[in-house]
This record gives structure tokens, sequence and C-alpha cells, in this order.
């Protein structure tokens, strides 16, 4: 008699030998709760990559709303707006002074000048200055 090794061997759980014209034959198989624990393994298995899938995304989503969220905060804790309109209103007035002196000086160089198109000529926006061109004077 030949035997022949199955791979199977080790996780043969039923085994069957009949004979047939002298020889005898063994016929092995596995029982069907082992064949259904093997393939809710392999779906496990599959499903829990996809989870893991998953919550890497959801991970990679709340690291990038996180960065986002503390680049805005460092941004507000830069920027303070109340010390910025401060800022504004202290060069504002250096610009109108410094513009006031400059008509000054072109003045009494050229007694037609006004501080409107001296401004003009210089390309300064009388919103940004504080200029008004009605009243001819800073507001």
């Amino acid at each position: 008699m030949t035997s022949y090794a199955s791979p199977l061997a080790a996780h043969v759980m039923n085994e069957k030998k009949f004979c047939v014209r002298g020889k005898t034959y063994v016929v092995t198989w596995r029982r069907a709760e082992e064949n259904e624990a093997k393939r809710a393994k392999m779906s496990s298995e599959g499903e829990t990559m996809a989870e893991k899938r998953d919550l890497e995304k959801k991970i990679k989503a709340h690291e990038e709303k996180l960065r986002k969220l503390k680049l805005t905060k460092l941004y507000r804790q830069k920027h303070d707006f109340d010390e910025m309109e401060d800022l504004i209103t202290k060069w504002r007035e250096a610009s109108q002074n410094a513009a006031t002196e400059l008509y000054q000086h072109f003045k009494s160089i050229n007694s037609e000048i006004t501080l409107g198109n001296l401004l003009k000529n210089y390309h300064i926006d009388f919103e940004t200055i504080g200029y008004s061109e009605e009243d001819e004077e800073f507001v």
C-alpha cells in the first residue's frame, strides 16, 4: 500500500478507509465547522484591515483640522486687532505730519500748490491718509 502525505494532514478532522478490489483507500475531509471558521477568520481579517484604513483616514482628517486650528490660534495671537488699530492710527498721524511738513516746504517755494495736489502728485490715497478734499484738511 502506498501512502501519500497530505498537506492538510495536520488539519484532518475526519477520515474514512475503504477497500476496493484489494486496495485500501483513505479519504480525509475537514468538518464544515472548520471551513466556516477559516472563512470567518479570513473575512474578519479583511474587515479589520478595512476598519484600520478607515480609522487612519479619520486620524489624518483630524490631524489636518488640528493643524489648521493651531495656525488660526497662532495668527490670532500674533495679530492683536486692537493693537493693529492703534498702530494704524499712529502711522496715519505720522504720515499726516510728514505730508504737512512737506507741504509747508513746497508752499514756501510755490505758493499756488495745495495739500490735495501734493498728495495726488505722490499718489497718496486720501482715504488712507485721512484727507478730506472738500474741507482741504486732515480729518
